[in-house]
């Protein structure tokens, strides 16, 4: 689940280009950005809305108790990512002219 908002911008970022490699490359540099801007308390407003900051509360299912609470706020937050990205993907692609 976690990965799911990084693979929705991997896959817009691929209608935006020819060049695979370049998608590919561009997808992992936002996420070490996200990661970053993760770590920095300045930025603490921003932290629940990158799409990295959820990302080892798979790990609470994990528990004994099961702690769900981070768990659905990771699904949540890529539900968006994916419903936003997979949107501007899907528009992206069908204007596009893949016969050239």
């Amino acid at each position: 689940m976690s990965l799911a908002g990084l693979a929705a911008i991997g896959l817009f970022l691929s209608t935006l280009t020819v060049v695979p490699v370049g998608a590919m490359a561009a997808t992992v540099v936002l996420s070490v950005v996200s990661q970053v801007l993760d770590q920095l308390p300045q930025l603490e407003w921003l932290h629940p809305w990158l799409f990295t900051h959820y990302w080892f509360g798979f790990a609470d299912v994990l528990r004994q108790p099961v702690l769900w609470d981070s768990f659905a706020s990771n699904a949540l937050l890529q539900a968006g990512y994916i419903a936003v990205f997979g949107a501007l993907a899907y528009g992206r692609f069908v204007t596009k002219d893949v016969l050239s």
